[in-house]
């Protein structure tokens, strides 16, 4: 006879511990795929590119005044040596006989006259020159229009929010405030009349002024165009002032200027910089990702940080050229 022991609660334990194993079934990790990889750099590069594109809005308005007070600082330095040699324009060519030739074209960039208004505190080298770049370095003369203190209207373009903001408080100017140049001529004075805001379209405010008593007669003036509103830039807000004194010859400007070069337009010949330098910087953000994947942390941040500030500075300076030159 046959005798059949039941197991005990010790051996119960055992063979449940025993089993447990194979009555429950355990899932492999399964390797991260390609696809998924690609997407987290994806993912995280945009993350780097956005950042970046933050730090470029940071830059329009902080950063660029810096930009234009470093310029502002060389073209003092340049301006004072141009005085003290006489080389400010206009220079003249010599005739054979010796006497004063025609005018001699002023290059863009030149410093031509230092602008002072007490009244609002400025007190800026004005550039020959009206373009989105040359306003950040300063003031910018309308280069088709006469120089400070010539005949006929003389038009200069201030930036009102970024690039420092020189003309941010134009608007505080009243009648009869000064503004004041110093130049080849000497030291010219303007006297101001009028302000207020003109239609983006209204080009009148280029124009020379002629007496409302006899229309053969000119009146000398000078013209500063800003936008407005400040940051929309859809319409201008001028300052009209007529010069004290007597004014100097005037030779007629052989320049063409555009629509960039009147305050209220960028530089159209900015933008596809800007596109190829915004797709550079999106790329090297998602190959900074790749790096971090692949390699240490540090080597790769010594590797892309210097790549990725090189990218975002070439974002920045075409940018700011597509911004309206009195922005």
């Amino acid at each position: 006879m046959t005798t059949v022991t039941e197991p005990t609660t010790a051996q119960e334990q055992t063979v449940a511990i025993t089993e447990s194993p194979r009555n429950q079934p355990v899932n492999p990790i399964q390797p991260q795929g390609r696809r998924s990889t690609v997407a987290t750099i994806a993912r995280q590069g945009l993350v780097i590119f956005s950042v970046a594109v933050a730090c470029l809005a940071a830059f329009t308005f902080g950063g660029t005044a810096l930009t234009h007070n470093r310029a502002q600082a060389s073209l003092q330095r340049d301006f004072r040596n141009r005085l003290g040699a006489f080389q400010l324009p206009p220079q003249f060519e010599t005739n054979s006989d010796g006497s004063a030739g025609a005018a001699m074209p002023i290059d863009t960039g030149e410093p031509i006259a230092w602008m002072n208004i007490h009244r609002i505190g400025v007190s800026e080298v004005v550039v020959q020159g009206s373009s989105s770049s040359q306003t950040l370095r300063g003031p910018g003369h309308v280069s088709s229009t006469p120089l400070p203190g010539q005949f006929g209207n003389a038009v200069v373009v201030c930036r009102r929010l970024t690039g420092g903001a020189p003309c941010a408080d134009i608007d505080s100017l009243r009648n009869n405030d000064l503004i004041s140049f110093t130049t080849s001529f000497g030291t010219i004075r303007y006297r101001v009349f009028a302000s207020g805001r003109a239609k983006g379209n209204d080009a009148r405010v280029f124009n020379t002024l002629r007496s409302a008593g006899s229309p053969s007669h000119t009146i000398n003036t000078l013209t500063l165009v800003t936008s407005d509103p400040a940051l929309a830039a859809t319409q201008r807000y001028i300052v009209q002032a007529e010069l004290v004194g007597d004014a100097k010859n005037f030779t007629p400007s052989r320049v063409q200027v555009g629509a960039s070069d009147l305050g209220l337009q960028g530089e159209r010949g900015a933008w596809l910089p800007l596109i190829l330098s915004l797709q550079l910087l999106l790329i090297v953000s998602a190959a900074s990702v790749w790096l971090w994947k692949r390699w240490s942390r540090q080597a790769s941040w010594l590797i892309a940080t210097p790549v990725l500030l090189f990218a975002m500075w070439l974002v920045c300076e075409q940018f700011i050229r597509v911004l309206p030159a009195a922005l």
